[in-house]
This record gives C-alpha cells, structure tokens and sequence, in this order.
C-alpha cells in the first residue's frame, strides 16, 4: 500500500501519541483529531509535523472536514472510563466508531485499523475458555464492567459492518496498556504498589495473571497490520509473553519503587475475598460522585474502580501466536524492560496524574 495519508482519532489520548510518532518517522502526512476541549499536551512534540481538527464522534457532521484524501484510518478513540455510566460509553465507543466507519466508506478510505481490547472476552473462566485465550474462541456470555461490554459490543458492530459492506478492517484486541505517561488504568495498579496502598497479596495470586502491553508494541502491531490484505477482518491480541504470574508482576513493581509488599499465606479463598472488595470499589464510586470535590465540573476519578480490582482476580492470560505468525516481534515481549523503564519515568516526572483539563478524553 503506497498512500501516504492517515487519520488518528483520539489523538490527545495515550495510545494515539505513540502511533502519531511511528507514522511520521515513516514519512505519513498525518491528520489528528480529538474533542475541541481535549489538551494537546501529549501531541505538542508533533507541531508542524501534522494537522489537528477537532471533531466529536458522537456528531457526524464534525467528522466531515477530517475525510480530506484518508488512505487509512487509525481509530484508537474511545471513552475509557470504567466509572462511567453504560449509555455514555455506548454512544462514543459504539455509536462513534459507527459515524466513522459511516465516513470512511462514503470518503473511499482504503482500511481502518481499529483498537478494541481483550475487555471483550469478559470474565476469563478456565472453564470456558481454552487457556491460554485465542482470538477464535467464542466469547464469555458473562462481561465485566460497562466498558468491557462497550468494547465488546464496538467490535460486533464493526465486525458486522465489514461483513454488510466489505470494509476492510483490522481489529488490535490490545492488553492493559501502560508505558510512560499513562495515568490511568494499569498505571492505578503500579500507583497502588508505590504508595504501599497493596502491601501484601494472598499467595494464591500466583494462580492468576495480569496481562500487560507496552504501548509502543501496540502502535507497531498497528502500523505492522496495516498493509496486506490477509489481515482485514481479522482480530489479533497484542499481549506480551506474560513472562511474569500476578504475585511476580507485583513484587517486581515493589522493588523497581522500593515499596514494602509481602505474600502472605491466603486466609480466604479468592473467590470470597472478590465480593467484598466490588462493594468497596461502588462506595470509592459513590464517594468520587457525591463526596469529593469536583474537577472542572466533574467527578474526580475514583480511588479504588472495580474493575481494575477484577483484573486480579483471574487467569487473564492471552495468547499473542497469532500476532506473532503476521511476522511481528515484540520490543517489550518480557515485560520487566518495559516496567523498569516506565517506572523509572514516573520516578523522574510525577506519579501524580496532571490536572485534568476540561472535557471527555476520547
């Protein structure tokens, strides 16, 4: 494939930067869109290198001005929230994507490659699935949290419109995304472990994985996906070689932040232990909404999601083989290169989360 004009949605985001980069350095002219209240912060480095025009998914017709000669669309935007409510998260991750792919077949774009997640698969059951989770494996009837059911019910809709119109679409399912200047999602967890928030963890952990992706993996998965043909319509997980159980992935953070954790010998079992710590993330929920100050008209975050608990609370393990067979290989495959070099740089920035501008990040 020759064109050389791509768009990225969600560009103010946290994957998108990483994309945006790999694209230049590759001589594309790049077009980038976010939310008009979104903060550039993160897309400053690329000034004069690509043309930003704001855009809202949600509103059709604010996508039309960025269909201007797209030869391929990289649509990492969504609403990664997972406080917010499920008719929000539905009306940007799946009403959205459905604008776009609206726009892309009638401006002749030649290919979307779109971000969904390994969200989708829902609650990784040994005794549903197949482990470790292939993409081929029918899909868990029972979901996690609303955005879990957001991302899975993106992915079927776009699966159904490659089908109803040939659109040719790439799916990256991607893990827990983290690396340097991420403060949200994974990033909580690792957060948890500096400030001695989880300073211990039953050692029946050791049954169970966090799975993890270095964002820069996820951007060259894109751009590797990008070209041939063989690919469109095909979902690939972009996971890293889960060289590390749960337990492990915590201790390693520990000492990379020289914090205090211990295994101790589990009291209860897991299972048990699991309700009580959902009710404890929807009063963290109740107290952001209706206790804490809000931030340029919003709730803060909440201190403990749900769903970030969840992820460690089963076997969360992917497989990335198919990915491999494309011919990729992975810069982060052992995630304990990928961790030091980002804990190391929220050591040398802040592990605080900037102040939030006002504004959904897509």
């Amino acid at each position: 494939m020759g064109e050389k004009n791509a768009l990225v949605t969600g560009a103010c985001g946290f994957s998108a930067p990483w994309v945006i980069r790999l694209l230049i350095n590759e001589g594309w002219n790049v077009t980038a869109t976010d939310l008009s209240t979104a903060s550039p912060k993160g897309i400053k480095e690329f000034e004069g290198k690509l043309e930003f025009i704001p855009a809202d998914l949600t509103k059709s017709k604010t996508l039309k001005p960025i269909f201007k000669d797209i030869d391929l669309v990289f649509h990492t935007a969504a609403m990664f929230s997972y406080s917010a409510p499920l008719e929000i998260l539905r009306k940007v991750n799946v009403g959205g994507t459905k604008n776009l792919l609206d726009l892309c077949l009638k401006t002749n774009v030649k290919k979307m490659i779109m971000w969904s997640s390994v969200a989708l698969y829902g609650e990784a059951n040994p005794r549903f699935y197949n482990i470790p989770i292939t993409e081929d494996q029918p899909f868990n009837p029972k979901t996690g949290g609303r955005y879990d059911q957001s991302k899975r019910e993106q992915e079927i809709a776009a699966q159904q419109y490659w089908r109803e119109n040939s659109f040719p679409i790439t799916f990256i399912r991607p893990a827990p995304i983290y690396g340097p200047g991420s403060y949200y999602g994974i990033y909580t967890l690792f957060k948890y472990i500096k400030y001695e928030m989880l300073p211990t963890a039953p050692r029946n952990l050791h049954k169970a994985s966090v799975p993890l992706v270095h964002a820069l993996d996820v951007a060259r998965a894109a751009l590797h996906l990008k070209d041939s043909k063989k690919y469109n319509g095909e979902a690939y997980n972009v996971v890293d070689d889960n060289t590390l159980d749960m337990i492990d992935t915590l201790k390693y953070i520990a000492t990379l932040t020289d914090s205090k954790f211990k295994v101790m010998m589990p009291i209860y079992p897991l299972r048990v232990l699991l309700p009580f710590l959902k009710l404890l993330g929807r009063w963290s929920s109740f107290e952001a909404q209706h206790l804490r100050k809000k931030i340029n008209g919003k709730p803060p975050i909440p201190k403990l999601e749900t769903d970030t608990i969840i992820y460690m609370f089963g076997n969360f393990w992917f497989s990335n083989q198919k990915l491999k067979d494309t011919g990729f290989s992975f810069v982060y495959a052992d995630r304990r290169k990928g961790l030091l070099e980002t804990i190391n740089w929220y050591e040398e920035n802040s592990w605080e989360r900037p102040i939030a501008v006002k504004g959904a990040k897509q």
